[in-house]
């Protein structure tokens, strides 16, 4: 389904505003194309925690304009679409949750340092870090 949402980005332009004259069905289409665009180019220009933050966000504004362009869309078409676009999200909450992980590990261990012995959980640092570099890096699912 995401395949066909691409299609729609010949109506996409830089502008968030409304055009007048131009469709408002239109216009839901073009802005939500530009918020797909957006939030993919964003995956590659910064760290990749920023990237999977801002590219969260800009799927969850393609969602709630796929909720405003449902009575444009088929039924099949809004289903399949809302599903695609959680589905994405949800490969980057992973990368969210293991950020949120390191940090909370982090905030621990600056807590109780003088009680733990120094390098105490280095390991299991290491591998959190790991796996946070594997989640952040995880291609999209949108082929």
């Amino acid at each position: 389904m995401l395949k066909e949402l691409w299609r729609l980005k010949n109506l996409a332009s830089m502008s968030f505003e409304f055009q007048r004259g131009k469709p408002l069905q239109h216009e839901l289409r073009r802005i939500a194309c530009h918020q797909i665009d957006d939030a993919l180019a964003t995956l590659s220009r910064v760290s990749p925690d920023k990237a999977v933050h801002a590219a969260r966000k800009g799927f969850k504004k393609v969602r709630a304009l796929l909720r405003l362009l449902r009575d444009a869309l088929s039924k099949k078409e809004f289903h399949d679409a809302n599903i695609a676009f959680r589905d994405v999200a949800r490969t980057l909450s992973d990368a969210r949750d293991a950020k949120a992980l390191v940090d909370t590990f982090d905030k621990l261990i600056k807590r109780f340092a003088t009680e733990l012995k120094l390098g105490a959980f280095a390991l299991l640092r290491r591998k959190l870090l790991a796996r946070r570099r594997v989640l952040a890096r995880r291609p999209l699912p949108i082929a």
